[in-house]
């Protein structure tokens, strides 16, 4: 048996009552000050209690509305500090020292309980457009105003606007644009980690000045995550596969014969624990490769947008699970997984990390069904597969050259009705590991300015579908080697991938859990038309503009995962 002596080290905070020596003398003062924002939006906190003590010397002081806050007549010590504010974790520092005639200057970052970040603020979004012409109208100017917060954009080419990180609450929106009569919007609701649609026809200004004022009223538009109809493949184990790598990382080699595929889940899981419960990088019995990967963080919830995905970090209980649960279903509606379910075992205390990520990618127009089968090579191996093509110019449009050298040797990518992502597809040659075969593309994308697809070229691109559960026994049973977590141990490490690609467009669900628990082990003058058939070995790369790395990818080397042609 592990002696559980660990456990309460790790779950209780043990004070420690330092002999706190203040010297009171006339005259003789200093002040502490800074601001309180929260860790995640970094917008500023008020009304956040600040409490400083020292033996028997206590004051506290509010943060203002912008955060900030200021004691004023401390005298020189060394104090305790203390930050609360309704849900949020309170914080606690010890040794903070004032000195006479000088200002201590210290920031807080407040968490909301388990470092769940899906507790996180709204957003505000729409598309202004001129009510006589239907045109969309640019550089308008959007005024959000609340009491927690006043923000402004403006509105882009395509009359559209965004503001983020809106705390929950009742805000006024003002739109204005020289030319055209200002719009008022009272009473706007922004909902925790919601999206609050206003959009407005703006009507040529009569009167100079003149104001509209309006109620908002929750506009009548579909879910952005549309439900999906098609039938769902059978979920598979991947010790099925015996032709595919499940990766964790991306710096997992590429042998010859061997798809590779990769989704950020489980790195995402696998920071929460780092940053938010381990606090440091984890350390395994044996020190195993891939836990020296995942500590690096390459990837991290930064390359994705916060509406895709819900990551959740914390002692594992079932009013931790339900919280989970909760969220995915105010995120993502029907494209939420099936209810997030642990055994929780009351002699196996756990720590528990989540992640779960939803991208819906649609093709508009979509793509045609290829009458023909592509001729997959791999190695000596030919295997028919289901495929779609470009036939109509609309469709082609979709396509972008980013970089071409041959008709086995050229990058493309497709456009789907979501702005933000990119639809990479790289028939190549391998690098030696994915993430060298992935910024060897990126590369090559940067150097070379996109070009359209003519009117003769071909473009046919293989279908992919399947639904993988993997386990990274590589990690299971190992111990943690981490000052003060002795007698802890890997419970789970558990990813769930679904990926379809096809002429609709794609659709990518992936779920991850980590658990460490304590307890006993259970074109030039020759032109000639450029063929874009995926025919070979191929990569695909899902991410988002902006994003260091992507958050799937999977180099195809055989067609074990493709839809066979019947």
């Amino acid at each position: 048996m592990r002696s559980k002596k660990a456990l309460s080290a790790v779950i209780l905070t043990c004070t420690v009552l330092l002999g706190l020596s203040v010297s009171i003398c006339a005259g003789e003062f200093g002040k502490v000050a800074g601001s309180v924002v929260d860790a995640r939006s970094r917008q500023p906190i008020g009304d956040a209690r600040v409490i400083l003590t020292a033996g028997h010397f206590r004051t506290e002081a509010a943060t203002g509305a912008d955060g900030s806050y200021i004691i004023n007549n401390v005298p020189p010590g060394r104090y305790r500090l203390a930050f609360s504010y309704e849900d949020y974790e309170t914080l606690q520092y010890s040794g903070i020292e004032v000195r006479t005639d000088s200002t201590t200057r210290f920031d807080a970052e407040m968490r909301q309980p388990y470092a769940i970040y899906y507790a996180s603020p709204g957003e505000i979004v729409g598309t202004l457009i001129d009510a006589v012409t239907r045109i969309p109208v640019s550089d308008a100017k959007v005024d959000v105003i609340g009491k927690r917060m006043t923000d402004s954009t403006l509105t882009d080419s395509h009359g559209s606007y965004m503001i983020m990180y809106v705390p929950p609450g009742k805000y006024e929106v003002v739109f204005t644009r020289f030319g055209y009569k200002t719009i008022k919007v009272a009473n706007v609701e922004v909902r925790s980690n919601s999206t609050t649609i206003i959009e407005k026809a703006l009507a040529p200004a009569v009167i100079p000045g003149e104001v509209i004022e309006v109620e908002y009223q929750e506009p009548n538009r579909s879910p952005v995550y549309e439900e999906v109809t098609d039938p769902e493949p059978k979920q598979i184990p991947s010790t099925d596969l015996k032709q595919t790598v499940i990766s964790a990382h991306m710096e997992a080699p590429i042998e010859p014969g061997k798809n590779v595929l990769y989704c950020s889940t489980f790195q995402i899981a696998w920071n929460m624990m780092q940053d938010s419960i381990i606090k440091e990088e984890i350390l395994l019995e044996g020190d195993p490769e891939i836990a020296r990967m995942l500590n690096k963080q390459l990837s991290t919830a930064a390359d994705i947008s916060e509406d895709c995905y819900v990551a959740a970090a914390g002692f594992l209980t079932q009013g931790f699970l339900d919280s989970i649960n909760q969220a995915l279903q105010q995120k993502f509606g029907n494209q939420a997984p099936p209810k997030v379910e642990e055994v929780i075992i009351p002699d196996l205390p756990t720590f528990f990390a989540y992640a779960y990520l939803c991208k819906n990618l649609q093709f508009e127009p979509i793509f045609k069904v290829s009458g023909q089968p592509i001729y997959f090579k791999s190695g000596s191996d030919t295997t028919q597969l289901k495929a779609f093509e470009v036939e109509s110019q609309e469709q082609r449009d979709q396509v972008s050259v980013l970089n071409y050298r041959d008709d086995n040797d050229f990058v493309i990518s497709l456009r789907s009705k979501s702005p933000d992502d990119e639809i990479i597809l790289a028939k190549v040659s391998p690098q030696g590991t994915m993430l060298a075969t992935i910024q060897s593309v990126q590369e090559r994308m940067a150097g070379s300015p996109p070009s359209k697809v003519e009117s003769d070229e071909p473009v046919k691109i293989p279908k992919c579908d399947f639904n993988v559960i993997h386990s990274f026994e590589q990690l299971i049973n190992k111990d943690l080697l981490n000052p003060g977590w002795e007698g802890w141990f890997v419970s789970k490490a558990v990813q769930w991938t679904r990926f379809r690609l096809n002429e609709k467009g794609i659709i990518l669900k992936s779920e991850a859990r980590f658990g460490v628990a304590v307890g006993a082990h259970p074109v030039d003058m020759t032109r000639r038309p450029r063929h874009f058939i995926l025919d070979k070995p191929f990569l695909i790369c899902l991410r988002e503009k902006g994003g260091r790395y992507p958050y799937f990818a999977m180099w195809v080397d055989n067609p074990e995962l493709m839809l066979k042609w019947e």
